[in-house]
């Protein structure tokens, strides 16, 4: 697995509450590369927020944390070009500011990238489906589309689409390909871009 960059994007105040441990399921769990990790935070906030002085002790504990304050932006497609221009790794990784990955997350995704394809959407589940009945339906709705429907395209026509978080990218794939920031669903634009330009996508 070569150098590998995470960028995750958030807006606060929004992801106040969970975006310190997003950050530290990353730096303290996933194995890492012997060429090293880079974890960027590509975020925008309309004010100062006291969470931003306690990312900065974060920073200064895991130098290979960058804090991206895409001052200005006013969208997440402005965050993730922001950080795609500073992001050194081979392989890209983009993550939702709730999301938590898996430890062996990265030797499964360059196992992919490392036979022909471009870009790799990982499984996404839901962890509190039993904390209500709309977190159960929330949790239904993702298997359906996870477990069955991306799965099924993988499997039938060797494609698939990227949805937005969890999507490992060769970096060079998704540095030219970016994101438009006049688009609401940029990650199916990126997608079906991608896919014009003769790329290949794959469902883990």
């Amino acid at each position: 697995v070569p150098k590998t960059t995470f960028i995750v994007s958030a807006y606060l105040p929004n992801e106040i509450e969970v975006i310190e441990d997003t950050l530290l399921n990353i730096l303290e769990r996933v194995s890492r590369p012997a060429d090293g990790l880079e974890v960027i935070l590509a975020y925008n906030a309309p004010q100062m927020e006291p969470l931003e002085l306690r990312l900065r002790d974060l920073a200064y504990k895991w130098p290979e944390l960058i804090l991206a304050n895409a001052y200005g932006s006013k969208s997440k497609s402005e965050n993730l070009n922001y950080a795609l221009e500073i992001a050194s790794g081979k392989m890209i990784v983009l993550f939702d500011a709730d999301h938590l990955v898996f430890s062996d997350c990265l030797s499964r995704a360059w196992r992919w990238l490392d036979e022909g394809y471009s870009v790799v959407q990982g499984r996404c589940k839901i962890r509190n489906g039993n904390k209500s009945v709309v977190a159960a339906l929330v949790e239904v709705e993702f298997e359906a589309i996870y477990g069955v429907s991306h799965y099924a395209k993988s499997k039938i026509f060797d494609s698939t689409l990227f949805g937005g978080t969890n999507g490992y990218w060769k970096s060079g794939v998704i540095k030219k390909i970016k994101f438009q920031e006049n688009k609401l669903t940029e990650d199916i634009d990126s997608t079906l871009r991608a896919i014009l330009a003769g790329n290949h996508i794959v469902h883990d």
